[in-house]
């Protein structure tokens, strides 16, 4: 119902054909447009997520709740050294590859074997070092 929400404006105003090619094409940053629509989309499905994962309606809006209370501008709890470098090394080779069918497909083809190898090790240990408890998979629940 949210993500028929989101797009039912853009549905309405014939508008929602417009952005089909890939951001930024042939260049190496978006433009400040381009950004805040990545920027706006991304904030959008985050929050349409808390509504899917959520066990009730009651549960989701009391999380929302709970993120715009005063502790939005709180220090978090964990240490987020380690996310934050894991998320902003995927954003880049997810950006680096966009124009790929997969991000990572041509990531390192010209680099020594060694190195290639170390860096997918690399990332398999940052991957499994930040997992969290085993959960189910969030399709099988329906």
């Amino acid at each position: 119902a949210l993500n028929a929400l989101f797009i039912l404006p853009s549905v309405l105003m014939k508008t929602n054909r417009n952005n089909l090619e890939i951001v930024a094409k042939g260049h190496i940053f978006p433009s400040l447009k381009e950004f805040l629509a990545i920027l706006i989309t991304f904030c959008v499905t985050v929050f349409a997520w808390i509504f899917f994962r959520s066990d009730s309606v009651f549960h989701a809006i009391s999380y929302v709740l709970e993120i715009f209370s005063g502790s939005l501008f709180a220090r978090p709890i964990i240490d987020a050294k380690m996310m934050v470098l894991l998320i902003t090394l995927l954003i880049v080779i997810e950006w680096m590859g966009r124009e790929q069918p997969y991000a990572i497909a041509n990531m390192g083809l010209k680099w020594p074997k060694a190195v290639r190898w170390a860096v997918y090790y690399v990332m398999i240990f940052i991957i499994l070092y930040t997992a969290g408890p085993e959960q189910q998979f969030i399709y099988f629940q329906f």
